[in-house]
Parts: C-alpha cells; sequence; structure tokens
C-alpha cells in the first residue's frame, strides 16, 4: 500500500468515526491521555492480531491513524 493510499483509507476511518461519533463536538471533550488511552487500547488489539491476518492489521492500525490524526485535531 503506498502513502496516498494510507492517506485515503485512515480519511475514509475518520469520516467513519465522525459520523459514529459526532465529530469535533464529540472529539473535543477528550484529555489527551483519553486519547493515549484510546489509541493504545486500539494498537493493542493490533498486537493480537494472527501473524498471517495482514488485512486485520492494517485495519486496525488505519483505526489508530485515525484515532491519532482526530487527538491532534481535537487539541488544535
Amino acid at each position: 500500500m503506498t502513502f496516498d493510499q494510507i492517506l485515503v483509507e485512515v480519511k475514509a476511518e475518520r469520516q467513519r468515526q465522525d459520523k459514529q461519533w459526532g465529530g469535533y463536538a464529540h472529539d473535543s471533550g477528550h484529555s489527551k491521555n483519553d486519547w493515549i488511552a484510546l489509541i493504545a487500547k486500539h494498537a493493542g488489539k493490533a498486537a493480537f492480531c494472527p501473524e498471517e491476518d495482514d488485512e486485520g492489521w492494517t485495519q486496525r492500525m488505519v483505526v489508530v491513524a485515525a484515532l491519532a490524526s482526530a487527538a491532534i485535531e481535537a487539541q488544535g
């Protein structure tokens, strides 16, 4: 997957998250530590993907990247 493809996937995941949770109005209520906990939770899920499950691992890492971008947005 190229960097541009990754960015497309992360953007789509951010849009999905915004639709599910309400976007900035919801995100801005999280502290920096809340974001770290959410990111760690989802990174942990990636750690438990079977080694041969490349697609599942990649999707979980896209979620982590989207959460990290949401955290940065919310603090800005």
